[in-house]
């Protein structure tokens, strides 16, 4: 974001289709879609993704109304290590999301706690039962009669 911000001031197009491919990159839902696997259990899942698809919705939504409302802002501010930093709809968007990101960040790194992958167990159980099932064969024997093991010679 601070390199899509960046670019109206060293004035590069490269700079700022580089920054916003960057930024693109940095959204794998397909992660997010994995941890909620892991940590809600079966029954609540489409819920909870449900709830997670809302709030991307939302996001993209105020993406743009937001960036209407910096479209009206205009002034420049001295940033330590930056310099000046020109602040306006085209810069913007990108000052105030690397702003975001970092609080984001500071809260996630001083509140985050790993909770317990209930929803990982869960689907190990389930795996694990129907191995125990598929194994078992229509008379409940091991398949093939042989008494031992599946899968062993």
């Amino acid at each position: 974001n601070v390199l899509y911000a960046s670019a109206l001031r060293a004035g590069s197009i490269g700079m700022a289709l580089g920054g916003r491919f960057l930024t693109g990159l940095g959204g794998p839902r397909s992660m997010n879609r994995r941890y909620i696997a892991d940590t809600t259990p079966v029954a609540s899942r489409t819920a909870v993704n449900a709830a997670f698809g809302t709030a991307t919705a939302m996001g993209a939504a105020l993406g743009p109304a937001t960036a209407v409302l910096l479209d009206r802002v205009n002034f420049e501010l001295d940033l330590p290590l930056y310099g000046t930093a020109e602040f306006n709809g085209m810069t913007g968007p990108g000052f105030l999301m690397s702003a975001l990101w970092l609080v984001f960040a500071a809260v996630l790194a001083a509140t985050f706690v790993e909770p317990e992958r209930t929803g990982l167990e869960e689907q190990r159980r389930r795996e694990e039962e129907e191995a125990g099932a598929n194994a078992a064969g229509p008379g409940g024997g091991p398949v093939g009669g042989g008494g031992g093991s599946a899968g062993t010679s």
